[in-house]
This record gives structure tokens, C-alpha cells and sequence, in this order.
């Protein structure tokens, strides 16, 4: 393990509580639930959270854990309320502070094109196992998701030997410079590639592979372009480990495609976002909850200010990771290649 990476591990440790069960006269098995958000993305998670309390089992107890950076304070608060409002539910909400926990990844970054989804918090997700040692288990989920059904089904789920489980990520597949990157740059087939907006981890099988330390390897040696930065790493290191689960479980809208009659977790990933577009598939479900969320107002403001320029300027961005997307399939070093030559060795 290198230096540099024992201290970032030192530094989260020393921010994160102890894991604790919960419960009134009885103890119950409690479920972590891991979020990456900053201010921005607050007035989403908050209605993520709702739909995540609203079906919640009353058979277990749910610790929520936001990593942040730069979370406001009032913005935690408005957060707390949604908490308040489910006081049948056996729930916590925790804050974890990233900070100086980044310095390698903000290094690398530099040297990367800029695109949308190319934030900092994207890579949160990829430290939470040797963040949260007491965890053998836990779900690590977006904050542009609404739940749909109980989570203690999705976490139930036996992974076996698998890493994670997750769902293939169907939406790339009428998309060719999307489809070309990820068989052609990275080696992975289009059936086994996963979205990595829903995540049921094995905890204790991440740590066991040293998954932090080779994600940080990959990233610091090689510095590849990426279209999905933490989801390509993560397709590529766990290849042939992932668990393929029910797509009920990650359901990425798609206009003029049919809607689910029962999704367990409705994703709106890339421009698929109801509070900026109408005629988005499921946005009922997600202005159900957004009505009764704190930040109501906030989220209304957006969908009217959202207008011709900004849906242009997100249309380029999209442009901007096809673009990224053909010229690592015509890169004759990348992910494909390494693990090809025996430069580097699946988990």
C-alpha cells in the first residue's frame, strides 16, 4: 500500500462514527445507506430521502450517511427535518465531511477533460468500505433516485463471493460512441456493465481486495480519460465479481419508452430530470415526494428557470462525453489494453 494512500485512509477513519444498532425496547439490524451530495444536490436527495422513509420496514433500523463537501449548515437542517417527519421510522441521518480526504484524486483530475458528471463527490462511493470497517454490508445510492419500494428488500439480496451488485446499464446501448468505449476502451461486455447509481456492496469483500488501493493505482499510473469516471473503475476492477440484479432496482427513465409498472428505485440519471424537463417517465413519482419536501420552493424555482440556453449548454456537455467516448476507443493504451497485455490483473 502506498504512503499516500495510508494517509487518506487515516484521515477518513478518524471522521466517521462508530457504527451503532438502534432501536426502542428491541435491537434491530441496522441498514446503512451511503450518499455522496453537496449543497447543489441537496433539494434532491432531500426528496430521495422521503421515498426512501416513506417504504421503509419498520423491521429494521436505517442509518443514512451523507458524504459531503461543503455542505451548509442550513442545508443539513432542512435535511434533519425530513427525518421529523417519519417519526415511525427507526432512521438516523449522519454527515461525513470529506475535506483533505481527496488530494490524490484532485491531482489526477487536473489532467482530465472537464464534463458534468467529472465532480469530486462521484468518487465518495469508491473509499466507503475502508471508511466504514464495521460495515460487512451496505447500499450506496444516488440523490437523483426516488424509492419506490422497501429497502430492506434490495439490501437482503445475497451476494455471495460477488463484490457488488447492481444493474446493467441498458441506456448505453442504443448509443454507439457509448457502446464502442465501453467494449473497445475499457473491455467489458455491454450485457455485464453496470450503472453505479445503485450499489449493494460487500464491504468486507471490497476490503479483503484492497479495492481503494487499486482504484488509486489505476488512477495515479495511468490517468485515462474517462466517460463515467467512477463507474468505468469500477465496471473494470470488479469485471466478472458484479452480481447482475433486477432492473427494478435501477430504472433509468427514457422517454417514449414504457414505464415499469412496479420499479423498486426510479433513477433520473444524465438529462432525464423531471425538475428541469416535462414529459419525463415516472416524474410523478418524484413530485409526489418534492411536494412535501423543504426545499419545494427551491426545486420549482429551477424547473422555471431552466430554460432554452441551459438545456442547450447540458445537450453540449453529453456532446462533450461522446466526443471523450471516441477518442479513448481510437486510444491504442487503455483500460482494454493493460488488462490484455497482463500490465495489470482483475480482482
Amino acid at each position: 500500500m502506498k504512503k499516500q494512500n495510508k494517509a487518506i485512509i487515516s484521515s477518513t477513519k478518524s471522521v466517521v462514527p462508530a457504527a451503532s444498532k438502534q432501536g426502542g425496547s428491541e435491537t434491530k439490524s441496522v441498514i446503512p445507506i451511503f450518499f455522496s451530495i453537496d449543497s447543489r444536490y441537496a433539494p434532491y436527495f432531500s426528496v430521495t430521502l422521503s421515498s426512501l422513509l416513506d417504504h421503509a420496514s419498520a423491521d429494521y433500523a436505517y442509518r443514512v450517511i451523507v458524504l459531503h463537501r461543503g455542505l451548509k449548515a442550513a442545508d443539513k437542517k432542512r435535511l434533519r427535518s425530513v427525518l421529523k417527519s417519519y417519526p415511525s421510522k427507526n432512521a438516523q441521518l449522519d454527515f461525513v465531511p470529506m475535506r483533505r480526504n481527496m488530494s490524490a484524486i484532485i491531482k489526477n483530475m487536473e489532467h482530465q477533460s472537464g464534463s458534468l458528471y467529472k465532480t469530486l463527490a462521484i468518487y465518495f462511493r469508491l473509499f466507503i468500505p475502508v471508511m466504514f470497517p464495521d460495515y460487512e454490508k451496505a447500499i450506496y445510492l444516488d440523490s437523483d433516485m426516488v424509492v419506490s419500494d422497501d429497502i430492506s428488500r434490495l439490501y437482503d439480496i445475497s451476494l455471495g463471493s460477488h463484490l457488488l451488485g447492481a444493474v446493467n446499464d441498458k441506456c448505453v446501448y442504443g448509443v454507439k460512441p457509448f457502446a464502442d468505449y465501453i467494449q473497445q476502451a475499457l473491455g467489458v461486455e455491454l450485457t455485464k456493465y453496470v450503472n453505479s447509481g445503485m450499489l449493494l456492496m460487500n464491504m468486507s469483500g471490497l476490503r479483503e481486495v484492497c479495492f481503494h488501493d487499486r482504484f488509486l493505482e489505476l488512477m495515479n499510473r495511468y490517468g485515462f480519460d474517462t466517460v463515467a469516471p467512477d463507474q468505468d473503475y469500477i465496471n473494470v476492477l470488479c469485471k466478472d465479481r458484479i452480481l447482475l440484479l433486477d432492473e427494478r432496482w435501477n430504472v433509468m427513465p427514457v422517454p417514449g419508452v414504457s414505464e415499469m409498472p412496479n420499479p423498486g428505485i426510479v433513477h433520473y440519471n444524465l438529462n432525464n430530470k423531471p425538475w428541469r424537463l416535462d414529459g419525463i417517465p415516472y416524474a410523478e413519482r418524484f413530485w409526489h415526494y418534492a411536494s412535501t419536501s423543504p426545499y419545494y420552493n427551491d426545486i420549482v424555482r429551477e424547473r422555471k428557470n431552466y430554460d432554452e440556453p441551459c438545456r442547450r449548454a447540458d445537450e453540449m456537455r453529453i456532446g462533450e462525453l461522446l466526443e471523450c467516448a471516441s477518442r479513448m476507443v481510437k486510444e491504442a493504451f487503455n483500460f482494454r489494453f493493460i488488462y490484455a497485455v497482463g500490465l495489470e490483473m482483475p480482482l
